[in-house]
């Protein structure tokens, strides 16, 4: 078997591929994500940068507002304009800028938009369970025109409680989520209507370094066939003290003498936080134990190839 694995050259361009121009009722998701790719100049996708997506125009919200390009270069986040007539968008890397424009249309329902504390993060606690976040979690809540509304309940769900708040004069509820600590990874909170239209908050928990860096590794199943492909995604997350820390962990593979030969590790695709990283791991045709470690901290699993 030959694998042969290319990579783009420099990132050049940030190119639109889809979701302009669409139309949603105010409040309510655009039917199709907007997408856009970064290439190099001769239009390959460029792996693992960060684009930003910010809502200039319009007072909607975005579920994602920084991503990192897939190994085809592909970004993309669900948009929700805010206002009738024209809504603005700008996607963004390394100082190029994209607009993408919708349009708000009125209709006779509600409408839910996220204002504040999304992506927010908070360490992980071996100790506790739960915590709350710093900030709160805020929505607004418009009608078929784009108007704030009072008195309409918002349902706050998060992986504590249930919780029901009614919007206030400027249509705006808010919450702080309690989440579980005990281990790194996102967690969601969810503000819904009793209609059904709802946002999803995302809360990062990150890992406790003790002020080291360190690497958790997840995906990786106690045995598989040798020569083969593991069944799972292996994702890195390079956790510190104070948070994330991206691009600071290395990864690698070897033979149980530690004397390399553990097989290929391919990216895999897929939207990654910051501090992730994701490979497909095909094991060595020879069977035997394989390790795959992640430094600076030595953290390290271990997979039996089987015949």
């Amino acid at each position: 078997t030959f694998l042969a694995w290319t990579r783009a050259a420099a990132p050049s361009r940030l190119v639109l591929v889809s979701g302009d121009g669409q139309s949603a009722p105010v409040g309510r998701p655009l039917s199709e994500a907007v997408r856009v790719r970064l290439e190099d100049a001769y239009g390959n996708g460029v792996y693992d940068q960060p684009v930003t997506f910010a809502v200039t125009s319009g007072g909607g919200s975005v579920d994602r507002t920084v991503l990192r390009t897939d190994t085809l270069g592909y970004a993309e986040t669900v948009w929700r304009p805010g206002a009738l007539g024209m809504n603005l968008l700008t996607a963004a890397w390394s100082g190029q800028a994209l607009s993408i424009s919708a349009t708000g249309i009125a209709h006779s329902g509600y409408g839910i938009i996220m204002v504040s504390g999304n992506e927010q993060s908070i360490p992980s606690n071996a100790f506790v369970s739960f915590r709350a976040v710093r900030d709160s979690a805020v929505v607004r809540v418009i009608d078929g025109n784009g108007s704030p509304v009072s008195g309409i309940p918002v349902i706050f769900q998060d992986g504590f409680e249930e919780d029901t708040v009614l919007t206030n004069t400027a249509g705006l509820a808010w919450t702080w989520p309690t989440v579980d600590v005990y281990a790194p990874g996102v967690r969601h909170t969810t503000a819904r209507l009793q209609s059904g239209e709802q946002v999803e908050f995302a809360v990062i928990v990150t890992g406790w370094g003790g002020g080291n860096i360190s690497g958790s590794i997840t995906g990786v199943p106690p045995s598989y066939r040798a020569g083969k492909r593991l069944p799972n995604v292996i994702v890195i997350s390079c956790q510190g003290r104070t948070g994330p820390a991206p691009g600071q962990c290395t990864v690698g593979t070897t033979n149980e003498d530690m004397a390399g030969g553990g097989g290929t590790l391919l990216p895999a695709p897929g939207y990654r936080l910051p501090h992730e990283s994701a490979y497909y791991w095909i094991l060595p045709d020879q069977a035997g134990a394989y390790h795959l470690i992640t430094m600076p901290n030595w953290n390290m699993v271990t997979v039996t190839a089987v015949p």
